[in-house]
């Protein structure tokens, strides 16, 4: 039990490219198989790949400004991040690791659901 709980104080998250202080987690989303975490950093302008077992970062992704709301596509090789301020949304291929695109949306977009 000891070695659990100091386990749960270990910190998670690093800063690069962002200050501490911009850390702002808003939403957190699993892959169909609870192996990947991805987090939006708010004010932090990154979402953050996770190893959801390792507890592991993977990559932190520059996006566009203020990433809220996550989705996965349907077969899990795309994430949708909506970016609050910048007004758009920015796709990531999950496999890769990588933005793909952007696309203008409505003003201060928050939330998402993909629909199939």
């Amino acid at each position: 039990m000891a070695e659990f709980l100091s386990d749960l104080q270990k910190p998670v998250l690093e800063t690069r490219g962002f200050r501490i202080e911009q850390l702002t987690p808003v939403d957190i989303l699993f892959d169909d198989s609870q192996d990947m975490a991805f987090v939006a950093l708010g004010s932090a302008n990154h979402v953050v790949f996770i190893d959801a077992e390792s507890r592991e970062i993977l990559k932190y992704i520059l996006v566009g400004r203020r990433p809220w709301g996550l989705a996965l596509g349907p077969d899990g090789d795309r994430l949708y991040v909506l970016n609050g301020l910048s007004d758009d949304m920015t796709v990531i291929d999950v496999s890769r690791m990588r933005p793909i695109r952007a696309s203008r949306t409505g003003l201060v977009p928050h939330s998402v659901e993909i629909v199939e």
